[in-house]
């Protein structure tokens, strides 16, 4: 494989070698994941993938299917049927904050999560809630919008968002199923974050031109530069053109703002 972008494909590569040496039947029992004709089906936000052993490659009957052309995606379902395991959940919800190791990754946690959720839907609510019906997630009375999806197996996240307005920027909270502690690592939490703000913008993409329109934040004064598919920030959130300090704090968190007028 020649590696042309090494923060995607090096880590790919890696967990693509180690999975040739897989043993599947100890992975399938491990994952609650089938293994039949060489390949395992895992089912991620809805969508059934295959996943063929020992030489690795992904197909989905769904030809447009998010993980098919989404390297960071494929490398989680990688690490997934080399390190997870299938994890009972016990109908609880916790903060990224809350489960372990979660204080050590916060300020990646809320830059490439929080933050990017916060500014990527909450400026498009109706764009968020109508891509998220489709994804078939189930709508829940938190936030502007609100909607839990089955993320992998027996785990479920929660993503709401507010709408920014004149006084506050946009904000957004995401809870894990109470198993995320247990079956997965910190960094993989983070990336799973990331993997659904992914997939909702993907669904969003395909919308017809015009429809579901959002209010532009530099029509409630602030001045912003769109955000990348992984924000560039440090633990503070800074960017060139905007400025704010996140607090996660139990189950709740809340955004201060400094905003530049034009």
């Amino acid at each position: 494989m020649q590696v042309q972008n090494n923060k995607e494909e090096v880590p790919f590569a890696h967990y693509e070698e180690k999975f040739a040496s897989l043993d599947p039947q100890e992975a399938a029992m491990r994952c609650g994941v089938p293994f039949e004709s060489g390949r395992f089906t895992v089912t991620l936000l809805g969508t059934a993938y295959q996943i063929a052993w020992p030489k690795y490659a992904i197909s989905s009957e769904d030809e447009a299917a998010f993980a098919l052309k989404n390297l960071p995606c494929q490398t989680f379902l990688l690490r997934f049927l080399l390190e997870g395991r299938a994890a009972e959940p016990s109908g609880g919800y916790k903060t990224f904050r809350e489960m372990p190791w979660g204080e050590m990754y916060i300020g990646p946690y809320t830059g490439r999560v929080l933050t990017r959720a916060a500014f990527t839907f909450g400026t498009r609510v109706e764009k968020f809630r109508a891509a998220c019906e489709k994804m078939g997630a189930l709508a829940i009375p938190h936030g502007d919008a609100g909607f839990q999806f089955d993320f992998l197996g027996g785990y479920r996240m929660q993503l709401m968002v507010y709408a920014g307005d004149e006084e506050f920027p946009p904000s957004s909270q995401v809870l894990y199923s109470d198993n995320f502690e247990t079956g997965f690592a910190a960094e993989d939490r983070v990336v799973a974050g990331d993997i659904l703000i992914s997939a909702i913008k993907a669904r969003i993409r395909n919308f017809p031109t015009g429809r579901c329109g959002h209010r532009p934040l530099q029509s409630m004064g602030w001045v912003l530069t769109d955000l990348p598919d992984s924000a560039d920030t440090n633990e503070t959130g800074r960017n060139k053109k905007w400025h704010f300090n996140i607090s996660a704090c139990g189950p709740s968190w809340s955004m201060w703002t400094s905003r530049t007028k034009r």
